[in-house]
């Protein structure tokens, strides 16, 4: 037991064991990557979550700082109206120095170019009060809503982005745990193939799984009586018998009975063995199995129809180890056509 009894020619198996090999690799590199992939993707979910909720945090501290009390639009509002106020001062100051200079003037102590040099002044400052009183209006009327609005808008787009950045993460999650189990299932049925390669390729070894004779199985062709020969370099077909390891000490006797007997035979019957190899020793047994269906006959005859038999012996193991695999058995099964006595007629 345990001995190499057959060796079937394996070099196509290698070649697609080692081709399932590229691609078991491939697969399991494929699945280490989507792995890695979700872990890339999961900080860059993160990451981009957190810009975002920044950018809304700040959106919101933008509006607030705007609009609540003492906030940039009051520190505009009071830097215009103190520019106003300067401008007020300075054109109140300017008229006083153009009427000095104008009545000076007119007493002969100031000259034209002092007289129209303060009133360019008085210009020039009221010019500039009525820009700054247009900035004023301006500011409370335009850009204070306007302002508003904007920063609103913000504050409620960067709400949005928010929530917009976590599903279309979540999305990718899920399309990237999708890929991932694809390339589980890929590394699933290569590992498959492989292992049955691999199995197929360990069956190409026939080791004996007892001790004993080992005989080539005895087949005949499809095409008539010339038997399949079992030799080195001869192809087999699937399911086809190579060798049979039979047990010395407890042979049977495969038989075939026609159609037209079939009906006759029972199982247990006992039967009568003629071993062509040593006339006049008949053996005895009993029929041990009968097919319940027909095996077709070889070509010419495929009309023939036959039920295949095993014949137990039943002689004492001296007498069995003289029977060698393969030899020729004529049987007779004994069947008992009357039950009731008969008178014999000498």
């Amino acid at each position: 037991a345990g001995d190499v009894c057959c060796e079937l020619d394996s070099s196509t198996l290698v070649e697609k064991e080692k081709e399932q090999q590229i691609k078991v690799t491939t697969a399991r590199a494929n699945l280490e990557k989507a792995m890695k992939d979700i872990e890339i993707q999961l900080t860059t979910n993160e990451s981009n979550v957190a810009k975002a909720q920044l950018a809304e945090d700040l959106a919101a501290l933008s509006l607030v700082s705007y609009t609540s009390a003492g906030g940039e639009y009051e520190q505009e509002l009071e830097t215009v109206k103190g520019d106003i106020k300067k401008t007020e001062e300075e054109l109140s100051i300017n008229r006083e120095e153009y009427e000095r200079v104008r009545d000076q003037a007119r007493l002969g102590y100031a000259n034209v170019n002092q007289l129209e040099s303060a009133r360019l002044k008085v210009t020039q400052s009221q010019i500039l009060l009525s820009v700054n009183r247009g900035k004023l209006e301006v500011l409370e009327k335009y850009t204070r809503p306007k302002k508003e609005k904007e920063l609103a808008q913000t504050a409620e787009d960067s709400k949005r982005e928010t929530q917009r950045a976590r599903l279309e993460g979540e999305a990718l999650m899920t399309q990237m745990k999708a890929a991932a189990d694809a390339a589980q299932l890929t590394l699933s049925v290569e590992d498959e193939k492989l292992d049955l390669f691999q199995r197929q390729i360990k069956a190409c070894r026939l080791v004996a799984t007892q001790a004993g004779e080992v005989v080539y199985a005895s087949q005949k062709s499809s095409r008539g009586s010339e038997p399949v020969v079992i030799e080195e370099g001869a192809a087999v077909r699937e399911r086809q018998a190579v060798i049979n390891l039979p047990d010395l000490e407890n042979m049977k006797i495969d038989a075939r009975i026609h159609e037209s007997r079939i009906s006759r035979v029972m199982i247990g019957q006992p039967v009568e063995i003629e071993i062509d190899a040593i006339p006049g020793d008949p053996y005895r047994g009993k029929l041990q199995s009968v097919s319940s269906v027909p095996i077709p006959g070889s070509w010419p005859n495929t009309d023939l129809k036959e039920y295949e038999a095993i014949v137990q012996i039943l002689d004492s193991p001296e007498r069995v180890r003289k029977l060698k695999p393969g030899m020729t058995a004529q049987i007779r099964v004994v069947v008992e056509d009357r039950k009731e006595p008969v008178l014999q007629i000498p």
